[in-house]
Formats: structure tokens, sequence, C-alpha cells
């Protein structure tokens, strides 16, 4: 017979049971009272609609009440950058505040909250400054020109000029804004112009700067200075210029004279030739007569003009040129020696046509009235 489990062994397998029994109940269904029920589900959602509309009307409360005061504490404007108060709002930049209220400054408006620079008086102070620029480096460039002028200009002097001018110009402003342009107009001229101190310590000086008045000096100082300036190199200039100028003019009047004088020569030798076609009195013609028949008035002043039509007429061998006794008067006549048939090409085209034209409006044998005149 076996003997009977030890106490041991009875243990064990009392907690093998034990921990089977466990392992089980962990896969079983989960008591019905672990989840909520409906109107569980119900009250939770009303708890937090509650308490979200309460945090929502804390927020806005605080916040309402933290918010800063809209009224305007009554400090002028040089204040308003470092004033700091938690009972009033500071005044703006550029404004006066009093009793909760602002007004900005002349010179600038009000938009919104805020003071601007007012754009009227902006132009107004540009405009001044401008004019005063051109006044201060037009006098500097004027001393640079060898003229009398000041170079430093202090600044009493220069709110006289715009004073001046203001009223010259006949502005209507107010003093208030006129005081705040020129004070604007003297403040954009330190930007632009050299500033000193006076000697006596006292006043502020302003200067051009000197690129500035060799823009400002006129024209026709800059010109002589640039031409004294270079008055070698402008003066070899010159040489060669009037040179070139003489030269040409004279190769023109040549080739003038030339041109003309052969028209003359040109104008004899048909005035020649007709003279010798036409078989009418005297063959020769006198030579100073003809200067003055074909001359005009100026021209017969120029001598050399006539001594070239005298060269190409002695050069011709069809003149004859011979001293005649003319009135008692000696003087120098011209014939020509070449027969009737040597009329040029152009005269003789000229005579074809003319008679092709005249001779079919007579009758066969009747004489035309070139023919007439050749005859006789």
């Amino acid at each position: 017979m076996s003997s009977p489990p030890s106490h041991s062994a009875r243990k064990r397998k009392k907690s093998r049971n034990h921990q089977s029994k466990s392992f089980n109940r962990i896969f079983d269904e989960p008591p019905p009272s672990i989840f909520p029920s409906g109107e569980e589900i119900l009250k939770l959602l009303v708890v937090l609609t509650i308490a979200t509309f309460v945090a929502v009307i804390c927020h806005y409360a605080f916040r309402f009440l933290g918010r800063k005061p809209t009224s305007f504490c009554d400090t002028s404007a040089e204040d308003a950058v470092n004033f700091v108060s938690d009972t009033c709002r500071p005044c703006p930049v550029h404004g006066l505040c009093s009793n909760g209220k602002f007004v900005c400054i002349h010179g600038y408006k009000k938009v919104g909250k805020r003071c601007v620079e007012d754009a009227q008086v902006y132009q107004m102070a540009n405009k001044f400054s401008y004019w005063l620029k051109n006044q201060v480096c037009g006098a500097y460039a004027s001393t640079l020109c060898g003229q009398t002028g000041s170079v430093w200009f202090e600044k009493v002097e220069l709110l006289q000029m715009l004073d001046e001018y203001k009223q010259k110009e006949k502005y209507d402003l107010k003093d208030e804004a006129f005081i705040l342009m020129k004070k604007m107009a003297i403040e954009t001229l330190e930007t632009s112009l050299e500033t000193r101190t006076s000697p006596d310590r006292i006043h502020k000086e302003f200067k051009c700067p000197h690129y500035l008045a060799e823009l400002h000096k006129p024209f026709a100082c800059t010109l002589w200075q640039l031409v004294y300036k270079h008055m070698r190199s402008v003066l070899c200039v010159s040489v060669i210029l009037v040179s070139i100028f003489i030269f040409s003019l004279k190769v023109w009047q040549e080739r003038y004279l030339s041109s003309r004088a052969e028209h003359l020569y040109e104008q004899i030798c048909e005035i020649m030739e007709e003279k010798s076609i036409a078989m009418e009195g005297d063959p020769w013609v006198v030579f100073s007569w003809l200067r003055d028949d074909l001359l005009l008035p100026k021209e017969r002043k120029n001598r050399r003009l006539w001594k070239k039509v005298e060269d190409l007429i002695r050069g011709d061998s069809r003149i004859d040129e011979y001293p005649k006794l003319i009135k008692g008067e000696p003087k120098v006549v011209l014939e020509w020696q070449v027969g009737g048939g040597s009329l040029s090409s152009k005269k003789k085209s000229k005579a074809e046509e003319a008679n092709k034209i005249k001779i079919p409006h007579f009758q066969q044998g009747q004489k035309t009235p070139i023919n007439e005149n050749l005859m006789n």
C-alpha cells in the first residue's frame, strides 16, 4: 500500500489550486458596478459646464478690472516719454494733456490717440531749408568767383533771413506754426551744412560745403576759371582752330574764284561765238566792256577774279587779243578766230532743235525767221 502524502506536498497542491482560481477570476465578466450609469454621466456634464462658465466669467472680470485707464495724465509733451502712472494713460509724444484729454502741438495733428507730423508743415519747413541752403551756398560761391560775400552764417542771421523771406513771399502762417517751421528748417540744415560754434561760444554758425558751393557758381564764372586754369591748352587749341579756319576759308575762296572765273570764261566764249556766227557789226568786242557787263558790282573790286578770266582767255587759241584805238582811246579787244562752222555742239543742238520745232509751221521754200536773221 502507498503511503499517504506528506504535509509539504499537500501545501504545494493547495497553493497551485489557489493560483488557478485567481487566473480564472481575471477573465471572468466584470461586475456591473464598475461603469457609471447614465444619470451619473449627465450629472458630470452639468458640473463641467458650470465650471467652464464660471472660469470664463472670472477671466473677463479680472481683465476688465485690470485694464489701463482711458484718461490721460496732465503732463507736457517733454515729460510724456518718461512718465509712468497706474492711474492714467501717459500723454502722447508731441501732445499736451489736460483734464484727461490731449491736444497735439503745432506741426502735428491728432490721429487716433497719437500725434503725427503734419505734412503741410513738413513741406514748408523743407522749402525754407532748401531756400536757406541756396542762400548760404550762393554767398560762398560768390567769394569763390572773386566777389564779396559771407562764408559763415550765424543761426540768428538765418532766422532773420527766414523772417524777411516770409514777408517777401507773403506767406499766411501763424506765429506758432512759423516758429516750428524755422526750428525744423534749422535742424535740417544741421544735417546738410557744416557747423561750428562761434568764437564767443554763444552762437552756432553754418557754412556750405565746398563741393556744394562749386555747384552754385554761375556758368560764366565756372567757364572763366576753367579757361584760366588750362590757359596754355586753350591757347594752343585756339591757334590750331583759327589756323584751320583761315586755311579752309582760303581754300573755299580759291575754289569759288576758280569756279566763277570758268563760268565767266564760258560766257565770253559764247558771246564771241554768237557774234562770229551772226556776222553783224564789228567782229571784235572790247574786253573791258565784257568785264563791266558780266561782273557784279561787288565782283569788280576783286582783281584776282578778272585776272583768272584773263589767264583763261589768253590760254585759248581761238580768241585773239590785240589793242585797238576806239573813239580816240586805246582799248584791248577780243576777236573770235574760228569760222562760223565752229559753233559748239551745245549751240548746234539748240539751233537744230529750234529749227525742227519752227520749220513745220512754214510752207516749203518759205524763209523762216531764223534763216532770215542768219542771212542778214
